[in-house]
C-alpha cells in the first residue's frame, strides 16, 4: 500500500514539475510605461517604432494545438486612407502595408481572436542575446455604453519562455475603436472630423502599435506567449476570452533608447509598392469574418491590482515544456529510495 501511495505522489509531482510554468503568479501591469501609435500616425509623422531589424511573429503563425471549437476567429481587416500625399514605405512594410500611393494607403492586417484561456504560444529565433523590445499590433473594440467599465476593458498579456507574464491594457488609446469603419480620409482624421470619446478612446478602426514592451534574451530559439487582458481595477477578467485583442502580430527587435532612436536612421528603399502579400506558414483554418466584433462575455470574479513595475528584467529562459527536468530527477530518486525503503520493511 505504501509502494503504490510513493508511486502516486512521483506520477503527481512529475506532472506539476514537466508542465510549461507559463508566467506563474499574477501578470505584473505595464500600462503606464507602454507607448501606442496607430498606423496612421505611424505613416503620417515618420515614426521610427519598427526597425530594420524586426522580427514579425504573425498571429497567424500559432504552435498551439487547437482544433475543433477552440481553433481562435480569423479576419484580413482592410483599412484605406483617402489622399494621403506624400506618404511612402518609409520603413519597408512588406507585412501589413498593401499599397502606398499619392491618393489612397491601404492596410491588410490578418488578425486572430482567441477562445482559449491559455495563451497562444509562437516560436521565433534572435541571433545576439541582448534587451529586446516587443511591439503588439492589434487593437478592440468597446463600445460607447462600455466606456470606463472594468469589466469590459480590453488588453493583453505577453510572456517569454514563461518568465513573468506582463499585461497592458489598452481601454484609453486609440487602439480601442467603436464601430468597424474601415475607410477614412486624410484630411477628415486630421481634422478630428471622427470624434473621439472621453479625451483618448478613438471610434476610428485604427490598429494599434504598442511599444516599449522591454525584456531580455539570450541568443537562441523562444518561446512568445500572447494571453488576454487578465484583470481590470479589481476585475478578474483571467476566466473570460472577451478582454482579446483583433491581433495581428508581434515585432520583436534590438531595444534602443530614446537617444539611439533619435540618430538612427533607415536603410534606403526602394520606392517600389508593395502589391502582393506574403503567405504566413499557418492556413486560415475557420471563416474569416471581416465585420463582426466577437461576443463580451460578462465577468463577476475579481482580484486586486498590483502596482505597474518595469520589464527590463530578463525572464526565465528555459525552453518550455519540462523546465524543471533536475528537479523531478532528484525528487524521482528520492522517491526511488523511499519505495525501496518500503520494500524492504516488507
Amino acid at each position: 500500500m505504501k509502494k503504490t501511495l510513493v508511486l502516486v505522489i512521483s506520477v503527481i509531482l512529475m506532472i506539476a514539475l514537466c508542465v510549461p510554468l507559463y508566467a506563474a503568479g499574477k501578470a505584473i501591469d505595464i500600462t503606464d510605461t507602454v507607448k501606442c501609435a496607430t498606423m496612421f500616425e505611424m505613416m503620417d509623422g515618420k515614426l521610427k517604432i519598427i526597425r530594420d531589424d524586426a522580427i514579425l511573429i504573425p498571429a497567424t503563425d500559432y504552435t498551439n494545438a487547437i482544433s475543433g471549437d477552440d481553433l481562435p476567429g480569423t479576419g484580413t481587416r482592410t483599412l484605406t486612407v483617402t489622399n494621403t500625399v506624400g506618404w511612402t514605405n518609409y520603413f519597408n512594410d512588406q507585412d501589413f502595408l498593401l499599397d502606398a500611393a499619392d491618393d489612397s494607403t491601404i492596410w491588410q492586417y490578418p488578425c486572430i481572436w482567441s477562445k482559449i484561456l491559455g495563451p497562444m504560444t509562437y516560436d521565433f529565433t534572435v541571433e545576439e542575446a541582448g534587451t529586446y523590445e516587443f511591439v503588439v499590433v492589434g487593437c478592440a473594440q468597446i463600445k460607447e455604453e462600455a466606456v470606463d467599465n472594468d469589466a469590459k476593458d480590453r488588453g493583453f498579456c505577453v510572456s517569454v519562455d514563461g518568465g513573468d507574464k506582463y499585461q497592458v491594457n489598452i481601454s484609453d488609446t486609440k487602439g480601442v475603436f467603436r464601430s468597424y469603419t474601415y475607410d477614412y480620409t486624410y484630411d477628415g482624421v486630421k481634422a478630428d472630423e471622427i470624434k473621439t470619446a472621453n479625451g483618448v478612446n478613438t471610434t476610428n478602426y485604427f490598429m494599434g502599435y504598442y511599444y516599449n514592451i522591454v525584456i531580455d534574451l539570450t541568443a537562441g530559439k523562444h518561446q512568445f506567449e500572447y494571453w488576454g487582458l487578465e484583470y481590470s481595477g479589481d476585475q478578474d477578467l483571467s476566466q473570460s476570452t472577451g478582454p482579446r485583442l483583433n491581433y495581428a502580430g508581434t515585432y520583436v527587435q534590438k531595444y534602443l533608447s530614446e537617444a539611439e532612436i533619435e540618430l538612427y536612421t533607415y536603410p534606403e528603399y526602394t520606392t517600389e509598392e508593395v502589391t502582393t502579400k506574403p503567405e504566413t506558414t499557418k492556413a486560415a483554418t475557420t471563416a474569416e469574418v471581416t465585420t463582426a466584433a466577437p461576443t463580451e462575455p460578462t465577468v463577476d470574479d475579481t482580484t486586486a491590482a498590483p502596482a505597474p513595475v518595469s520589464t527590463t528584467g530578463a525572464p526565465k529562459t528555459e525552453e518550455s515544456g519540462c523546465k524543471s527536468s533536475v528537479g523531478a530527477c532528484v525528487l524521482l530518486v528520492a522517491l526511488a529510495g523511499t519505495a525501496v525503503f518500503f520494500k524492504k520493511r516488507h
